[in-house]
């Protein structure tokens, strides 16, 4: 398959669009935005990766870079947006996070991971082995710390009760449902959100060694 670089669903240093869709089927890619790159906004992204083939050697962003999601100022929404990421298979060896990489989300953000978790959205998926090598963050990743990435909620569903296993962060000797990974409902150097809650589901997972805050 292709290998590219980056991928931005939105436009690159201007504009507001209404939609964006990304998708990522027997390729490898460097990084994923599911926005707007430097300025503009998208009011709802979304990003497929499937394919057992399918291969994300950098982070994974649901929304965009220096770009917002949906429009706000001072942790008020004036148009509500939202973000889904859906991971049916592939490699993603970053980190995989709902909101932007510097910028906000005004709305919620949703990230669904596995067979299971993606199928009541898209049947017509191509499911396999899903490996998480980094971090799943629900908000996004802020330019200092305390910056609120996300105004609304973020929810991440985990679902490994499919055939196709899931592998976060698989240590060495253990079975592909343990989770050796960390998740967090915020962001990186992030309060995450300003209102409303932060939910991580976990079906079908067998032990845990670190927190999921």
């Amino acid at each position: 398959g292709a290998t590219v670089t980056k991928i931005y669903g939105g436009s690159s240093n201007v504009g507001d669009n209404e939609k964006s869709s990304v998708e990522v089927f027997g390729s490898t890619v460097g990084n994923v935005y599911g926005g707007n790159k430097n300025a503009g906004t998208t009011k709802d992204a979304n990003i497929t990766i499937h394919g057992a083939d399918s291969k994300v050697t950098g982070n994974v962003f649901g929304g965009g870079y220096k770009s917002d999601i949906g429009k706000g100022s001072e942790g008020a929404v004036t148009e509500a947006g939202s973000t889904t990421i859906n991971i049916a298979a592939g490699t993603i060896n970053g980190n995989v996070n709902g909101g932007s990489d510097n910028g906000v989300v005004y709305g919620n953000t949703n990230i669904n991971i596995g067979k299971d978790a993606t199928d009541p959205i898209n049947s017509n998926l191509t499911a396999g082995t899903v490996d998480i090598k980094g971090i799943i963050y629900g908000a996004g990743s802020a330019a200092a710390a305390g910056d609120v990435t996300v105004v609304g909620n973020t929810n991440i569903l985990m679902d490994n009760s499919s055939a196709y296993p899931i592998k976060y962060f698989e240590a060495d000797g253990v079975t592909e449902k343990s989770i050796y990974g960390s998740g967090f409902g915020g962001g990186i150097y992030a309060n995450g959100t300003t209102t409303d809650k932060s939910v991580i589901h976990l079906k079908d997972f067998g032990t845990s060694t670190k927190p999921y805050m």
